[in-house]
């Protein structure tokens, strides 16, 4: 108890000053914002000052203070990005630390969590979800799997990026990627007995001959399906299912994708889900509560979703 009481002492100790930490962050880089305002303001009274022939010593005097501003305009930014960078490394290492432990006791049976490694990708390559069109998947972290809630499921993070190139006036090229998704992937099993796969998604508008459309025109606007079994998608989708799930996409927004595949697999995607960070925690007991909350909220969209048990799977195969 006395080392359980330590241990917790000092992440509360480590956490505390993160947390002064990222507010010199937020302080360096405001400071920055502000030097950069201050900057221009001055040009733009310096440049109508010389036009109307105000006392050049004056207009001296403004420029020398433009030249320390232009260096801390540069310089702060500069600092600020790199000590976030710092900053978030060391919140990661501390947060990836802290959740196995958590997890323990959240979870019925936690068997892997590793904060770098990824889920395997083939999901995301292969899934027929809606993404948004992408070039690569990057920051693949937090693998979880275990069982949960009676559910036997594994999840990890992921970020799709798109690649952009710039030419220059010279003609040369400049490539850089932008961040176009990021949620979580959770790979769990449903009990259907399906011909085909089929795949229910907020992120598009699927159209084609393989186009599913329900009589709900409301469902119809929240939800997106798109697969070859007709008869087991609206074997799913009874009208007391579509309404769980037009109540779900009205309490969290559309952020939900999923393939129903016919090896037995449920593929669930949650945009903008973002697990076990320690931003927002003070403490060893608030990190808690937050991831608490986090899989209260995975788990309260699976129970939604009528994602069945390992004794409902178990009991379907007899």
């Amino acid at each position: 108890m006395a080392k359980t009481a330590n241990d917790r002492l000092t992440i509360d100790q480590r956490l505390e000053k993160l947390g002064r930490q990222r507010e010199l962050v937020h302080r360096i880089k405001k400071t920055g914002i502000v030097c950069i305002v201050a900057m221009f303001g001055i040009a733009f009274l310096t440049l109508p000052m010389s036009l109307l022939g105000v006392s050049e010593d004056l207009i001296d005097s403004m420029i020398v203070i433009i030249a320390p501003l232009l260096f801390l305009s540069f310089i702060l930014p500069l600092v600020g990005y790199f000590a976030g960078m710092w900053v978030g490394v060391k919140e990661k290492v501390l947060a990836s630390r802290m959740t196995p432990h958590i997890l323990e006791k959240i979870m019925d049976h936690l068997e892997v969590y590793e904060a770098y490694e990824a889920l395997d990708t083939n999901y995301i390559k292969h899934a027929d979800l809606g993404l948004p069109h992408y070039d690569r998947i990057r920051e693949c972290q937090d693998y979880t799997k275990g069982v949960f809630r009676g559910i036997p499921l594994e999840f990890g993070e992921f970020t799709l990026e798109e690649e952009q190139t710039e030419r220059d006036e010279d003609g040369d090229t400049k490539t850089s990627y932008v961040a176009v998704f990021s949620g979580l992937m959770v790979v769990c099993q449903h009990n259907l007995d399906l011909q085909d796969d089929f795949s229910i998604s907020q992120y598009t508008t699927y159209i084609g001959g393989n186009a599913v459309r329900t009589e709900s025109e409301a469902f119809n606007k929240a939800y997106s399906i798109r697969g070859n079994d007709g008869h087991s998608i609206f074997y799913l989708l009874t009208p007391h299912y579509m309404e769980k799930l037009l109540a779900l996409s009205n309490e969290i927004g559309k952020r939900l994708a999923m393939q129903f595949r016919r090896d037995g697999k449920l593929l669930l995607c949650i945009r903008g889900l973002d697990l076990f960070e320690v931003q927002e925690a003070g403490s060893a007991a608030e990190l808690q509560k937050q991831i608490e909350g986090e899989m209260d909220f995975l788990g309260k969209i699976l129970e939604t979703l009528e994602v069945p048990t390992q004794k409902q799977l178990e009991a379907k195969r007899r």
